[in-house]
């Protein structure tokens, strides 16, 4: 199989389609080496002293609330109602 990529990319013509075949094969070769890199460690100290941030739990969703159903109401009056007041406005007293 490796002979036969190797005369076909002696049979390319052009200089275009030999780079193009090139970074082909350096993609496909560069993904495959990636697979053989090693993964750092966690934690690097062996020191049961080193201080370490505690693990917590955020959930993604929490702050979420449902919309619907809704009032129908007039677009005007939902973009106001939600606007922020510029200062002086709304302090009527």
């Amino acid at each position: 199989m490796y002979l036969g990529v190797l005369a076909k990319f002696a049979t390319i013509g052009t200089l275009g389609e030999r780079r193009r075949l090139s970074i082909f094969g350096m993609t496909i070769l560069g993904a495959a080496l990636g697979g053989c890199q090693t993964v750092a460690p966690l934690v690097a100290s062996a020191d049961p002293g080193v201080q370490v941030r505690r693990v917590a739990y955020r959930s993604t969703v929490a702050p979420y609330f449902s919309l619907r159903p809704s009032t129908p109401a007039l677009w005007r009056e939902r973009n106001e109602a939600v606007t922020p007041k510029r200062k002086g406005e709304g302090d009527e007293r």
